[in-house]
């Protein structure tokens, strides 16, 4: 089996900068199991590996197609910059001609659309986090670890994400936030239930 794969920089227009995302192409008469989707990933080694999946048309015809991510150790339910990767690579690579493209997605449907400056706009889901009123033991241990010892004042999550947020004091220097160097290995380690998949602090 051969599938196009492409390493796409996205917010940079300088080449070996920006935020790198791998990006394969999987035509209508092949099927990848999640297993080997994963396997790719890990192999990809990047942060996000973006599997566009052709729906009615042609990759370089059509303007609605499947998307999901993963990163070298799981799937993620949404990821930015790999979305914008993949639409780069529909839009410039592949020369598709289509003024938006809409991708099929855990998240919902994402847009990807040509703007007047030259650049892609997305429209992302909000996926607001909710505020834990009474964060459980491991949360706690997640929340702490990701700090670094600094001091925070709530946490918030999201469920759509399965994301953590932080919230540090506000007194909290910009050379402390600068320094925050979690093992991250570690900190996901202590939320052993698979609820938290990502921390923001």
């Amino acid at each position: 089996m051969s599938l196009p794969m492409y390493q796409a920089d996205a917010f940079t227009e300088e080449p070996f900068s920006g935020n790198p995302a791998a990006v394969c192409l999987v035509s209508r008469d092949v099927t990848l199991s999640d297993d080997v989707m994963a396997k790719i990933a890990a192999e990809m080694n990047l942060s996000e590996t973006a599997f566009v999946t052709e729906k009615d048309s042609p990759f370089a015809l059509g303007s609605h197609f499947g998307l999901r991510w993963f990163t070298p150790t799981c799937e993620v339910n949404l990821c930015g910059h790999a979305t914008l990767a993949s639409a780069a690579v529909l839009f410039q690579a592949l020369g598709n001609r289509s003024e938006a493209l809409s991708f099929d997605t855990a998240s919902g449907v994402l847009t990807a659309r040509r703007e007047a400056d030259g650049f892609i706009g997305l429209d992302l889901p909000l996926n607001p986090p909710v505020e834990e009123a009474d964060p459980s033991a491991a949360t706690m241990a997640v929340a702490n670890h990701a700090a670094c010892g600094l001091s925070w004042t709530s946490l918030h999550y999201s469920a759509a994400t399965k994301k953590l947020v932080v919230r540090l004091r506000d007194n909290v220097s910009r050379a402390q936030l600068e320094a925050i160097a979690p093992d991250t290995n570690g900190l996901m380690s202590l939320d052993r239930s698979g609820r938290i998949r990502g921390v923001m602090v």
